[in-house]
């Protein structure tokens, strides 16, 4: 999958800013592709992404949106309510074949998300994937940080508009059965992650004002 910045109009590179999360989601312990930024395809940076959705001999794995999962079965339509990541880890301890791995996986993904000011964590930016087992919570993808701060994040958790920090973990009780002891720990990968920004920026070839800019954004 080839993913190309805009001529003019993108707050940052986003071809580079995405392949330094996603390097770093991956260390924070995330499922998430492999990727290369490639220069100079019509003057622009592009982003190449492994398909997760396809088997090494090219066959489609079945692949569902959360969005379509969460739609009214009689009519297709949006069901209107407000997403929260309790839909996904609902729709997981109802689809998936390995609850307590993907549960664990939607965790670690709020708390980064959170973390990285990714405030477009919409319903089509999950999905659950069959690979010929059953499904399972697919790998992350489109994490990038938001340039504004302040705005709410587009999944809430429980009743609150935001997902929780990693640095409030200890204090948010247990999420989707998990315990709090996991949970602290995960946190604490999380934030550490998050502490090598510049590690992943630099090797992704960010430049160095967007990376102070966009770590002005990141709160764990």
């Amino acid at each position: 999958m080839a993913k190309f910045n805009r001529l003019s109009g993108d707050p940052y590179n986003n071809a580079r800013v995405e392949l330094a999360c996603l390097n770093m989601a991956r260390a924070v312990g995330l499922n998430v592709v492999e990727g290369r930024v490639v220069s100079g395809v019509n003057g622009r940076d592009v982003l190449l992404l492994n398909r997760f959705d396809l088997t090494p001999g090219g066959n489609r794995r079945h692949l569902l949106t959360v969005n379509a999962l969460l739609k009214e079965r009689a009519t297709q339509r949006d069901s209107g309510l407000v997403f929260r990541y309790d839909d996904v880890s609902d729709l997981l301890s109802r689809y998936s074949v390995a609850i307590e791995a993907d549960l664990k996986q939607l965790v670690r993904l709020a708390m980064f998300n959170r973390a990285i000011n990714n405030t477009d964590d919409h319903s089509r930016n999950f999905s659950l994937i069959n690979d010929g087992e059953g499904y399972r919570l697919s790998p992350a993808y489109d994490l990038v940080p938001q340039p504004a701060m302040g705005e709410y994040h587009a999944a809430g958790f429980s009743h609150q508009p935001n997902p929780p920090k990693p640095s409030e973990i200890s204090g948010a009780g247990r999420m989707f059965g998990l315990s709090t002891t996991w949970l602290c720990a995960c946190a604490d990968e999380v934030i550490a992650g998050i502490d090598r920004w510049s590690e992943f920026a630099e090797q992704a070839g960010v430049d160095e004002s967007e990376h102070d800019r966009l770590r002005r954004l990141f709160n764990p």
